[in-house]
């Protein structure tokens, strides 16, 4: 059995000791025999302090008790809550009528003390990391509902989802709340939580392994850009790729989406521009629950202003086609230059970009015919088909940015020559003309 340090959780009791009374549930020893803290003692500093010098006997989770610890129905109402904050989130949990399975998943279990007692942590103490793992374990469950899955495995994922970020009540404090790591050291320890997850949820007993390594693998990627361990394609599991797909989906949704007004909806094609990233049965499973939710998207389309909106996008088309050339003249370029890491991580990134232009289809001559024959009395029937093709050419153009900016730091490689130097100045000048024309 790993043993997970207890020092950052330690301090988290201490200060919730505060509000709610946290007591020794029973006498607590050290691995020697002696007593330390006697049953019913309140977690004082002086009695953190005692915990933190010595090894335990026991998990500290099974010696003391939080007074008022969640239960499994009172995390059922926890998403219900979340859930109702969000009209988008309402809206699909309503047009499934999901109620009553989420419902059923929580009354069917009996969750270890361990968990509900660290969730209960995790609400006080991070409220942001607490939603983020409602909402993980309500979409999550949706997924396996819309995918049919077998009911040991829906079980793995609904408890993985539920154990997942419990890893961040063993770091330090001020690393769960940054935005951005001051050193590589940070990164390491903050994204060392999941491992860390597993070894919570290890130390259980009750697991199986599909289930803990679903717990280890939620931030990591098919392409692998994830982390902690940087895995790929064939070396991850379908229960670890759903759980990171889904915590994705909410980064996305909460930080991204929410400064433009966007819905979960605007997630469809989002999901169509990275197909890399994650297994496509999962990309087409989530943009198909999406779909028949009937979650209409967020466009400012008014009436009158179809025709004007298909025009300006049937000329962002013709910049992204010619994006795809100056791609296809990037790829020359980077092709004798692979012995450099930048310059081959660039080459495929810039190969990737122009597959996945091909793939949205945004640039296909019927889109263009198609935009170029609507009139305004087509709203109704079109106006949503229009705002998809926005978003994509949203996205879109947001990959295109990214190529640009490193196509910039790559001119500046004292690796690369002159003359190449300056082709690829002229090339990154080239795409930003090209970005200037498309609109988003």
């Amino acid at each position: 059995m790993e043993e997970v340090k207890e020092e950052h959780y330690i301090g988290h009791l201490k200060d919730i000791n505060t509000q709610q009374p946290v007591l020794a549930s029973e006498d607590i020893y050290n691995e020697n025999g002696v007593l330390l803290v006697a049953k019913g003692t309140p977690l004082s500093a002086s009695a953190s302090q005692k915990l933190l010098s010595h090894k335990l006997a026991k998990p500290l989770d099974e010696v003391v008790a939080l007074e008022h610890r969640l239960t499994e129905l009172k995390l059922f109402h926890s998403i219900q809550q979340c859930i109702k904050q969000y009209p988008d989130l309402y809206y699909i949990h309503q047009s499934f009528q999901f109620d009553g399975t989420l419902k059923n998943l929580f009354t069917t279990h009996d969750l270890p003390r361990t968990l509900l007692q660290k969730l209960t942590v995790l609400q006080e103490k991070f409220p942001q990391v607490y939603q983020c793992t409602l909402f993980t374990c309500w979409f999550s469950s949706l997924m396996v509902s819309e995918m049919k899955l077998p009911r040991q495995q829906a079980e793995s994922i609904f408890l993985a989802s539920l154990f997942s970020d419990l890893g961040l009540l063993h770091i330090a404090e001020e690393l769960v709340e940054k935005d951005s790591f001051d050193d590589a050291v940070e990164q390491r320890n903050y994204q060392s939580h999941p491992l860390i997850a597993r070894m919570i949820a290890d130390n259980c007993s009750l697991y199986s392994n599909d289930m803990l390594e679903a717990i280890a693998q939620h931030h990591e990627r098919r392409d692998g850009h994830g982390y902690p361990k940087k895995l790929y394609g064939e070396q991850l599991t379908f229960e670890g790729q759903l759980l990171a797909m889904v915590n994705h989906l909410y980064h996305v949704r909460m930080k991204v989406f929410v400064k433009k007004h966007h819905t979960l909806m605007e997630f469809a094609p989002y999901l169509l521009i990275n197909l890399r990233s994650f297994p496509a049965e999962l990309i087409r499973a989530m943009h198909q629950l999406l779909r028949r939710s009937g979650l209409p998207l967020h466009h400012n389309i008014e009436l009158g202003q179809l025709v004007s909106a298909s025009q300006q996008l049937t000329i962002s088309i013709k910049a992204i086609r010619q994006v795809q050339a100056s791609l296809v003249e990037l790829a020359h370029l980077l092709e004798p230059l692979q012995t450099i890491t930048s310059a081959k991580r660039l080459l495929r990134s810039a190969l990737s970009l122009n597959s996945t232009i091909v793939r949205s289809g945004l640039t296909s001559e019927d889109i263009e015919n198609w935009l170029g024959g609507l009139k305004e009395s087509d709203y109704q029937d079109s106006v949503q088909d229009v705002a998809e093709l926005q978003h994509l050419e949203y996205w879109l153009y947001q990959g295109i940015d990214r190529i640009k900016q490193q196509l910039s730091k790559m001119s500046e490689q004292d690796k690369v020559n002159d003359s190449t130097k300056q082709s690829l100045t002229g090339l990154a000048e080239q795409i930003q003309q090209q970005l200037a024309v498309i609109y988003i």
